[in-house]
């Protein structure tokens, strides 16, 4: 309850970083993780910013639709191997 009545520091720098991929990829792991869930921690975060990178695209005839976006490697849980290349978007008339 009381974290409510906190109102945000004004300026304050949550992150080192000033861009999302950077965030996403330096963004420390849980201490004395085995190497072999490292690794597959970092293949899910390259997915994430793949990902996030397809929903935030400036331009709206590049950016993803809904199903598009549903068939990533992020949201089906395949292994991230390179970047996604959405199915074509559905005609409409």
């Amino acid at each position: 309850m009381a974290r409510e009545l906190k109102k945000p520091l004004i300026g304050k720098e949550y992150f080192n970083h000033k861009n999302l991929e950077a965030i996403v990829t330096y963004y420390s792991y849980l201490k004395n993780l085995p190497k072999e869930y490292i690794i597959k921690e970092s293949q899910i975060r390259l997915a994430l910013i793949d990902f996030l990178r397809g929903l935030v695209e400036f331009d709206p005839a590049k950016r993803w639709s809904p199903f598009q976006a549903s068939k990533h490697l992020f949201i089906t849980g395949e292994p991230f191997t390179r970047p996604y290349r959405p199915p074509l978007r559905p005609l409409t008339w």
